[in-house]
């Protein structure tokens, strides 16, 4: 199989301009966190799947939200 880079990035503020923690949940089983807004997912094209994955983003205060994506990855 091939290995797909995929780089996502999440668009986030805080009103009181705190310091925000990025969780990302890739949906292929690989979770990276405090990475950052944008992050590189890494999939392999060798079967047809829909994978969804998430963004959390925290500031200082633990205030949190989320968000969904979903890829589809065709075989090759």
């Amino acid at each position: 199989p091939r290995f797909i880079p995929l780089s996502l990035t999440a668009t986030a503020s805080d009103p009181e301009d705190s310091t925000l923690f990025y969780s990302w949940d890739c949906g292929n089983g690989t979770t990276i966190e405090g990475e950052g807004a944008s992050v590189t997912c890494t999939y392999t094209d060798n079967v047809t799947v829909t994978r969804t994955g998430s963004v959390t983003v925290q500031n200082d205060c633990g205030r949190t939200s989320s968000d969904s994506f979903t890829i589809q990855i065709n075989a090759n």
